[in-house]
Order: C-alpha cells, then sequence, then structure tokens
C-alpha cells in the first residue's frame, strides 16, 4: 500500500529493529555475568551497562572472578557488539530528528486522531488547482474536510493551512478507509486523470453506498462512465467554464448575481439549502405561514419535493413546505446560519 501510513510503518520497524537489539544485548550482558561470573541481578544489570555506555566506574565482574578469563572476554565481547548496537540506535534516533521523520510522525499520528473522531466529513481526493480551490472553500465555511493527496512535496503546504492531510493514491481502497470513509458524508473526487477519478468513484460507491460522489471529469465519455460508477454528480471544468464565459457576455448581470449569491465575492448574500426534517416547525405550513422565513429576511426561490425529487422554481406563498423538502434560500450569510440554529 501506498501513502504515508507505510512510510512511518517502515520508520517503525527500524525503531523496533534497534530497541529490539538494544533488549537483546542487556539481556545477553545480564544473563552472561550472573552465568558466568555468579552475580546477582542488579550486579549483573549494573556491569552490563557501565560496558555498554562505556563509563566504567568500578569493575564488578573482576572483584567477583579474580580477572577469570572467560568473564573478561565475556566483558569484550559485550563490549564491542553492545557498544555498536548503542551506537546504531543512537545514529537512527538523531537522525529522525535531522530528517524530521520523528516530527512527521507525530504529525501523522495527530492527523488519525483527528481523522477518528471525525463524522459526516467531506473527503477531497486530489489537491491540484481545483482541489486546492475546493479545500479552501470548504474550510472557509468551517466544513470537517480530509484532503487525500498522493504528492508527498505538497505535505508542508497542505499542513500549513490547517488541513487534515491523508498522504497516499486515493484509488486505493487502504486510503479512503484511512480516511474514515465509512463516516463521510460526501466524497469529491479531483485527481489528476479520469481513469483515477473513476477508480476513486467506484471505490467509494462499494466502501459507502450512501455516500454523496461529487467527480470531475475531463471528456463527455467520462462522465458518463462516472455516473455508471456511481458518482452522484460529474462537473466538466471546460464545459462549465464555456457556458460561464458565454453568459457573462451575454448577461452579465445575471453573473454577477450569481457570483454574489455563490460566494464569489466579498458581498454576504449567500444561496443556501435547507432540508425540512420531519420534526420541523416548517412542516405543513405554507411559505406564508412560515414567520421565521420572513423575520430573517429569506427568500425561498426554490423548493425540491421530497416525496418525488421535483423541483419547484419561484414557489406562491400559497405553497405549503411538506416533510423531507428541500428549501433553496437566499439571504444573507448570519441569517442562514440563524435559521440552521432554529431548525436544529
Amino acid at each position: 500500500m501506498n501513502g504515508m501510513g507505510s512510510v512511518f510503518r517502515f520508520q517503525k520497524a527500524r525503531w523496533r529493529f534497534a530497541l529490539g537489539w538494544m533488549t537483546l544485548v542487556v539481556l545477553f550482558g545480564v544473563t552472561g555475568y550472573m552465568t558466568l561470573a555468579h552475580m546477582s541481578l542488579l550486579e549483573a544489570l549494573y556491569m552490563t551497562v557501565i560496558t555498554l555506555t562505556t563509563i566504567g566506574f568500578h569493575d564488578v565482574a573482576y572483584d567477583k572472578t579474580g580477572g577469570d578469563p572467560t568473564v573478561m572476554a565475556f566483558t569484550v565481547l559485550l563490549a564491542v557488539f553492545g557498544v555498536g548496537t548503542l551506537a546504531f540506535a543512537f545514529s537512527l534516533f538523531t537522525g529522525s530528528l535531522i530528517e524530521g521523520e520523528l516530527r512527521d510522525y507525530i504529525g501523522f499520528h495527530r492527523a488519525r486522531r483527528r481523522v477518528y473522531r471525525m463524522k459526516d466529513h467531506y473527503i477531497v481526493c486530489g489537491y491540484g488547482r481545483m482541489g486546492e480551490i475546493i479545500a479552501e472553500s470548504l474550510n472557509r465555511e468551517n466544513i470537517p474536510m480530509i484532503v487525500v493527496e498522493s504528492d508527498l512535496q505538497r505535505r508542508a503546504e497542505i499542513e500549513e493551512k490547517g488541513l487534515t492531510l491523508i498522504v497516499g493514491d486515493a484509488t486505493h481502497d487502504e486510503i479512503l478507509k484511512e480516511a474514515a470513509i465509512q463516516k463521510a458524508r460526501a466524497l469529491i473526487a479531483v485527481t489528476g486523470t479520469d481513469p483515477d477519478n473513476l477508480f476513486v468513484t467506484l471505490s467509494a460507491r462499494q466502501l459507502n453506498p450512501d455516500l454523496l460522489i461529487v467527480s470531475r471529469a475531463l471528456s463527455a465519455e467520462a462522465e458518463a462512465k462516472l455516473l455508471r460508477a456511481g458518482a452522484n454528480r460529474v462537473i466538466l471544468p471546460y464545459k462549465l467554464g464555456a457556458h460561464q464565459l458565454a453568459q457573462a457576455a451575454l448577461r452579465p448581470n445575471v453573473v454577477d448575481f450569481i457570483e454574489i449569491a455563490t460566494r464569489t465575492t466579498k458581498l454576504d448574500i449567500e444561496i443556501e439549502e435547507v432540508h425540512v426534517a420531519p420534526a420541523s416547525v416548517l412542516v405543513g405550513k405554507t411559505l406564508r405561514q412560515a414567520t421565521l422565513l420572513r423575520d430573517l429576511g429569506l427568500i425561498v426561490i426554490g423548493i425540491r419535493r421530497g416525496s418525488d425529487h421535483r423541483m419547484e422554481f419561484n414557489p406562491s406563498a400559497e405553497t405549503t413546505i411538506d416533510a423531507n423538502d428541500i428549501l433553496i434560500v437566499l439571504g444573507k450569510g448570519e441569517k442562514l446560519a440563524e435559521m440552521h440554529t432554529h431548525l436544529a
């Protein structure tokens, strides 16, 4: 399996190997002194430690055996192999500090703890030009999110922005599981190629059948395949961009309004969707009777019916709100947030 997890597992194996050798050398020394020089456990441990650390305060073994050649040879053997083992372990630990491996290892486990606590989060697969903009948009709205990126060179840049990162290939099931895909709300696939986005979509749909999947496609052919693979929405950037360019030339004021409503400008006017839960105070009321919306200065510009997913644009004041409907609401950001508080 690719990814930062495999890198750290390799480093952990090296550290365990070094620690294991150190433990074996100490046990070897203690056992040898207890057997050959008939020392107590404390004396044997003391002799082993001063030999390995080259301190050499007091040669207890010499006092015990009167300079037994066997014990002296054992001490030489222990010093040679033991000091070499300690030097290897020390160089490994020092190298980890210098190369940042220890820092990265701690950061990796912190990220894993954050992922473990996440629920209903978003997973952004790919941190290219589009992935970076998507991540910034989600982060700006304080939406819990995990970035999956295979390029180690971008790790520092992503983490400096306070984003939770998993380094690895998103086409692998293990990487998606590390991103807690079973608990995620949505996945956005914006990797570099259509085949990769297709693999990500297939894997994500198998791992979480209820997941909302939005994928980028670079061709119309890929769009159809991604939809068949399980994507809920497929976006073709070139098609969307071309349409927006045409509209900007034909209907510039309409485009300005859409930019305001979709937060691409600094004006605090937004379009939000609101799910009407069965226990909501809005159920069974007409838009005229839904005083909460009016008091907050919100405008309902559309309703997607929960029963048949039909979209009603510009509903009249006498339109009834039903359970599981989705209201498309236009208004100021703080008022939309307040509405969510009332309906929570």
